[in-house]
């Protein structure tokens, strides 16, 4: 009985997130988290405004109005620019170029690279669970970015690791190479207790 209603709770939040993203209509207006001018302090007004458009998992699909405001006063950069402020709240939610936020591209790469599910697979699920409409190039794009910023996080998290490995009086790995004809080689270093991995693919 328990299985049968998380079964009918679980279509109904799909249900629920597709509606939500049908009814995106109403554009978001997104400005600096501080209007003054960083210089010398005084107002900005708004220099330009333009429209873009970010999916994300959190906050479903927003149109935005992204504001950049200027110095009134005419204060000039060190590199002869106007000073400016842009949104910060919108770099934090996804990087400079991409309309696909961060946590669009933690899930990605998790389904990729931890569940092994293949592009089309990754897209249908976005689509059914999130109501984010993604090309598989796109995702081709986001599973790479994903792992430059996973080896950014390892490389951070290094001396950690390394200490709570020694602890453990060191850490023999299981070394594996697969793969198939014409698709290169994946290499893979693996703890078998812990549950960790390396992997590089050639």
């Amino acid at each position: 009985m328990i299985d049968i209603l998380k079964t009918e709770l679980d279509k109904l939040e799909v249900e629920y997130r597709r509606k939500i993203g049908d009814t995106r209509s109403a554009m978001v207006t997104l400005g600096p988290e501080e209007s003054f001018c960083p210089k010398c302090l005084g107002d900005m007004k708004i220099q330009k405004t333009r429209a873009r458009y970010i999916a994300t998992i959190k906050y479903g699909c927003i149109d935005l109005r992204i504001l950049t405001l200027v110095c009134k006063a005419g204060c000039i950069n060190a590199d002869g620019r106007f000073v400016t402020r842009h949104p910060e709240a919108l770099y934090r939610l996804v990087p400079k170029g991409s309309n696909f936020s961060y946590d669009v591209e933690v899930f990605v790469g998790i389904e990729r690279y931890l569940h092994h599910r293949q592009r089309e697979e990754i897209q249908v699920k976005l689509k059914t669970e999130h109501n984010i409409a993604i090309s598989t190039g796109e995702i081709s794009n986001l599973a790479k970015r994903f792992l430059r910023h996973f080896e950014s996080l390892h490389l951070s998290c290094s001396e950690d690791l390394k200490k709570a490995m020694a602890e453990e009086g060191g850490y023999p790995l299981n070394i594996d190479a697969t793969g198939e004809a014409g698709s290169g080689t994946l290499f893979v270093a693996y703890t078998d207790w812990r549950g960790w991995y390396w992997d590089r693919g050639d």
